[in-house]
């Protein structure tokens, strides 16, 4: 939809307005559907031409910032409901964290900017043993063998070609 839009109003880029509550709902569901490195490091700034320059501030910051300039803020009543699961992590367990731990939500965006950090380096691995490993659509099984974690590597080489992770855990048993 996005990517039509841009072309559609002639756009280099698109602002959405997802903020750090956003950012801390998608990292506890990417955790409890049991993600990768990648998918614990947040909601990313920037992803193609969609930009989300609010992913800093929370929504309590927004709603305080509207307020003092006198401005309307507007609420999705979806979002009140807990039918899907990230109301119900919005509503129910995040608050429940908080009761646990005050600064639960702080300490989700400072482990997932660790996370980030961390993905960077292993983006940056990943890469150079694949420059080494893979030729064309073959690669060095036994050179792959003597990595350290030679099943994230092959993860990383064919998860972009659409296979699935179970695949390619088959594929790596």
């Amino acid at each position: 939809y996005f990517e039509q839009l841009t072309k559609d109003i002639d756009a280099e880029a698109i602002c959405v307005a997802h903020h750090q509550d956003d950012s801390v709902e998608t990292i506890l569901m990417n955790l409890l559907r049991g993600t990768g490195i990648h998918g614990l490091s947040g909601i990313k700034p920037r992803n193609g031409n969609i930009l989300r320059p609010l992913l800093y501030v929370s929504r309590k910051e927004i709603e305080q910032f509207l307020a003092s300039q006198q401005q309307d803020d507007v609420t999705d009543s979806t979002n009140l409901e807990a039918d899907v699961v990230r109301n119900k992590l919005r509503l129910n367990v995040i608050p429940q964290l908080q009761d646990v731990f005050p600064n639960a939500v702080g300490n989700i965006l400072k482990t997932a900017q660790h996370i980030s950090e961390a993905t960077t380096i292993y983006d940056h691995y990943i890469e150079q043993t694949l420059s080494r490993l893979v030729d064309g659509n073959s690669v060095a099984i036994d050179a792959l063998l003597e990595e350290p974690s030679p099943e994230s590597i092959l993860h990383q080489w064919l998860s972009p070609f659409g296979f699935s992770s179970a695949l390619i855990e088959n594929i790596w048993q």
